[in-house]
């Protein structure tokens, strides 16, 4: 916790519990994190850009293709001197980097997760339904 406090400010919050990321994603400009798929398909979708930092190979694979998108930025954790105050520098004032971020919202401003999760059910009900 006494980490936390050291770092935290009102502009820079850190959280250790579960968050509704589309109502933070309306009041954030810039989301950092591992790169797991949910929390960047909803920052992209908000049009937020990202600044990752991925521990794993599936992060690190989708933090590379968000780089090469254009809409975030990356810091390698096994880096010798990574540098995390450029990253975020670079993801917060880069205006190709919002504007990317921006372009992927708009490439799927009518996504509604129901909608997705109603199709993947109903597409499953047809996979197993049984063959007359």
């Amino acid at each position: 916790m006494a980490q936390i406090k050291k770092f935290q400010t009102e502009r820079l919050i850190i959280v250790q519990k579960i968050l509704n990321l589309k109502k933070v994603c309306k009041e954030c400009d810039l989301v950092i994190c591992h790169a797991g798929h949910a929390t960047m398909a909803r920052a992209l979708v908000g049009g937020i850009p990202v600044m990752m930092l991925p521990t794993q190979v599936e992060q690190f694979i989708m933090s590379t293709n968000i780089v090469r998108f254009g809409a975030g930025t990356m810091v390698n954790h096994e880096d010798k001197q990574p540098d995390y105050a450029g990253a975020i520098h670079r993801a917060l004032n880069d205006k190709k980097i919002k504007q990317k971020a921006e372009e992927f919202a708009a490439w799927h401003a009518d996504f509604d997760q129901k909608k997705q999760v109603a199709a993947i059910v109903s597409r499953r009900e047809e996979l197993i339904a049984p063959v007359s």
